[in-house]
């Protein structure tokens, strides 16, 4: 599995819990690595006034470069 498919914040909600909520027991994956770090980039965009005319899905695109950039440095670390 590739870093950016992993889980960035699994959630395992324990038996009591579930109860409690009303739920079974399970773990819950949410977003991967990419997903969070993409969003979080294209919040910053979004954040800036110099790309408020920019198409959408320029502004997409651009977020999932940024992730991929980030994710290949990480895998660069030691």
């Amino acid at each position: 599995m590739k870093s950016g498919d992993v889980p960035a914040q699994p959630v395992f909600v324990t038996h009591a819990a579930a109860e409690s909520l009303g739920i079974p027991r399970a773990l819950y994956m949410g977003l991967t690595k990419r997903e969070l770090f993409a969003a979080m980039a294209m919040q910053g965009v979004n954040a800036c006034s110099e790309f408020a005319d920019a198409r959408v899905e320029i502004i997409a695109k651009y977020a999932v470069e940024q992730a991929d950039a980030l994710l290949a440095a990480l895998e660069k670390q030691p």
